[in-house]
């Protein structure tokens, strides 16, 4: 008097029905750390290389309270590729943005942060033996600190501007 199996169903069409959602997730780098030790992300004629392709960040944020993004001798090199931030924010509130001994090149390619906010807060941008090219570096009321680096504007005519920061350390800083 009983059906056994009536009602069921079993969905093997390839999981087409399935979804995989992750949207309103945040990442959340608090207090954590990216290191790239000796590492290095190169674009030149590979297959992702990225020649001519555009990393866009429109109105997104890039947010690292209190983390820090180390590149200890490595080398990122972005051929011909262009960086954009349309609109959007990158900020580094009390985090440390260091490349010792390593290089950021823009070889041919543009880095624009068209209506985009580079805010460094508290934090340092340290160029302890490396080198910054080909773009300008605006940081007010922070520190820039170049040990022993070197802060290019080639090509570019880039800028290197102060506005209201201190030289004396007292936002907690390094001078």
């Amino acid at each position: 008097g009983g059906h056994f199996g009536n009602g069921g169903a079993v969905d093997s069409n390839g999981g087409n029905d399935g979804a995989v959602d992750g949207s309103g997730d945040n990442i959340d780098g608090n207090s954590g750390t990216v290191n790239g030790s000796g590492g290095a992300v190169v674009g030149n004629g590979g297959a992702d290389d990225g020649k001519g392709g555009d990393i866009d960040g429109n109105g997104g944020a890039v947010v690292g309270s209190g983390g820090a993004v180390d590149v200890n001798g490595g080398v990122v090199v972005g051929s011909g590729g262009n960086v954009d931030g349309n609109g959007g924010a990158v900020h580094g509130s009390g985090g440390d943005i260091d490349v010792n001994g390593g290089a950021v090149n823009g070889s041919g390619g543009n880095v624009g942060g068209n209506d985009g906010a580079v805010d460094c807060s508290g934090g340092n941008v340290d160029g302890n033996g490396g080198a910054v090219d080909g773009s300008s570096i605006d940081c007010s009321g922070s520190d820039i600190d170049a040990n022993s680096g070197a802060v290019h504007g080639g090509g570019g005519g880039g800028d290197v501007d102060g506005n209201g920061g201190t030289g004396d350390g007292n936002r907690g800083g390094k001078y």
